[in-house]
């Protein structure tokens, strides 16, 4: 994406791999790392977007739960929306088509995650609809 999305990753105890990886990017100066936050409140109020992409536990649900409770729309893997019972909001498909009943976009697979995400961050009608 041309300029660069700025991403901001947050976690308990963020893995040497992912502090390799981000490195060695080319995007680095636009990726910033908070490993175990004590409030993602702060980071909520600085974001465009939440993406939980996870595929397991952790906290999934709290999270969602959290961004749409200030209206910050959400990329999510099916997990979280499902763990609090979430059916209906965007994916890849329906994102293009304007029907959005909830603050959310979902994706399966990373690349479903990416279009979401680049797509919710840089058209500003889909992400006002979202926010109400």
């Amino acid at each position: 994406h041309d300029p660069p999305i700025p991403l901001t990753i947050a976690g308990s105890g963020i893995p040497q791999e992912l502090v390799a990886v981000v490195n060695a990017s080319i995007y680095r100066e636009h990726i910033r790392l908070e490993s175990s936050p004590r409030s993602l409140t702060p980071l909520y109020d600085a974001a465009r977007l939440t993406i939980i992409p996870h595929q397991y536990g952790c906290g999934t649900q709290y999270k969602l739960s959290e961004a749409m409770a200030i209206g910050l729309p959400a990329v999510v893997g099916p997990l979280a929306s499902d763990g609090i019972g979430i059916t209906g909001g965007v994916n890849e498909q329906t994102m293009w088509e304007g029907d959005f009943d909830r603050p959310l976009c979902v994706g399966t697979t990373t690349a479903q995650l990416a279009t979401c995400a680049v797509r919710l961050h840089s058209d500003k009608q889909l992400w006002t609809q979202l926010r109400k």
